[in-house]
């Protein structure tokens, strides 16, 4: 098996939006961070813009990384974003798809404002 791990040059965090049910019986949507994981962000081939137009979505960047990490469709990434990806904002995953051979992960994403300003979710 052909692995990527050489090509994986950022370190990404992993946030996830979770439910929880709150003291009073409610419901309260969060995000936690997750894990992180090294990735690979390049900008979008004009194919994958076309492939997500037919989506309506705005595909601003693709992620790769290893085929065995949990990431999910709604996820967002921060950490080692590419400069053109402004403080405050983060990248979230429209899409998830793996190659063939089991070889990687892809994620078409999108440029996001997260719900906090600073990377670990505090206020600032």
């Amino acid at each position: 098996m052909t692995s990527i791990a050489h090509l994986l040059t950022q370190t990404l965090s992993v946030w996830r939006s979770v439910e929880t049910i709150d003291s009073g019986g409610g419901r309260e949507r969060t995000t936690l961070q997750v894990g992180t994981i090294r990735a690979k962000v390049d900008q979008p081939t004009p194919e994958e813009e076309q492939l997500a137009a037919t989506w309506v979505a705005t595909l601003s960047h693709v992620v790769r990384c290893e085929v065995y990490e949990d990431v999910r469709r709604g996820d967002e990434f921060g950490g080692e974003l590419p400069s053109e990806v402004e403080p405050g904002f983060r990248l979230r995953v429209i899409a998830v798809v793996s190659d063939s051979h089991q070889t990687y992960r892809r994620m078409m994403c999108e440029i996001t404002q997260s719900a906090n300003d600073t990377e670990d979710g505090s206020s600032s």
